[in-house]
């Protein structure tokens, strides 16, 4: 096993002031390592650069988002699902999205979408569309600290991130359908 500080415990060392620092993550290297790269093509979309979403889509090591990521622009409407906790409703259209139907046990897609427990109760289902001409990203989901200092590994899962804000009602992603309870 190896031993891997997050960057801001290393400044925090660093400058001597290790009382707000997070403790150090005990963990294999490979639960940090992205695994798997960005697919080439997507029906109905076109690869395009955008740096600045790309930027905001990936992640360093334990900080969740993607390892690694592609820009499409949608040239049709995509359908994309997302499991999402009922209670809060902002969070329905949310940023993280799949290209397939969810399978499998809460468990199972907690640890293939990367999503720690304290970020969603995964207890919902919605099925949109990403509307003609919007961007998105889609790569593997990187490795991400949760609470307690657990550390959730990076996986091979495609996830597409849509930058949706349910807070001020903004949307890429239209023709939804609220499927009801997951799983």
């Amino acid at each position: 096993m190896r031993l891997t500080h997050s960057l801001p415990a290393l400044v925090a060392i660093a400058l001597g002031c290790t009382a707000n620092a997070p403790p150090p993550v005990t963990t294999t290297p490979t639960a940090l390592t992205c695994n798997a790269p960005s697919p080439e093509a997507v029906e109905g979309a076109r690869a395009i650069t955008d740096e600045e979403l790309h930027g905001r889509s990936v992640g360093a090591a334990a900080e969740g988002k993607l390892c690694a990521s592609t820009v499409y622009e949608a040239t049709r409407p995509i359908t994309v699902w997302r499991i999402w906790q009922r209670d809060r409703e902002h969070t329905m259209r949310g940023r993280w999205w799949s290209l397939a139907r969810p399978q499998g046990t809460r468990d199972e897609f907690r640890a293939s979408a990367v999503v720690c427990a304290e970020w969603s109760a995964l207890n919902a289902l919605v099925r949109c569309e990403i509307r003609t001409g919007e961007h998105f990203a889609l790569g593997p989901g990187q490795s991400a600290r949760c609470e307690g200092n657990s550390v959730l590994p990076a996986s091979p899962a495609l996830q597409v991130y849509i930058e949706n804000d349910g807070r001020a009602n903004r949307y890429l992603v239209d023709n939804c359908e609220d499927l009801g309870a997951w799983p």
